[in-house]
């Protein structure tokens, strides 16, 4: 299942992850999906700082619903940009983890203070 988490009053997915052990393809996709939607939040925030870079001063400044509308346009077009995958952080960020979750594998993951992770 997944969770709507609210993000500046907007909503972005996260795969919830407590309690689920996938094997195999299912595993690998429901990674790959995580990936792709950190993509998608990362190109959010560039689009957004990258948008606080223009000067909205003038007559046609659209104030509170300009803001609202381009935060939608920009997380919209975000998504987009991680499904075509033409940036390519989601490909690396999974090859990354899952040759990780590969050397890991059997080993239990523990805290700073020697305690398994997730209890």
């Amino acid at each position: 299942m997944k969770d709507q988490i609210p993000l500046e009053g907007l909503a972005f997915n996260l795969l919830n992850t407590k309690g689920i052990v996938p094997s195999g393809d299912k595993k690998d996709s429901q990674l790959r999906e995580a990936c792709s939607e950190l993509e998608s939040m990362f190109i959010y925030y560039l689009l957004k700082e990258m948008r606080e870079t223009v000067p909205k001063d003038g007559l046609f400044s659209g104030g509170k619903t300009e803001q609202m509308y381009t935060s939608f346009f920009d997380i919209q077009l975000a998504n987009e940009i991680a499904a075509k995958r033409s940036i390519g952080i989601s490909s690396i960020l999974f090859d990354q983890m899952k040759s990780s979750a590969e050397k890991n594998d059997g080993a239990e993951l523990k805290n700073k203070n020697g305690s398994p992770v997730g209890k």
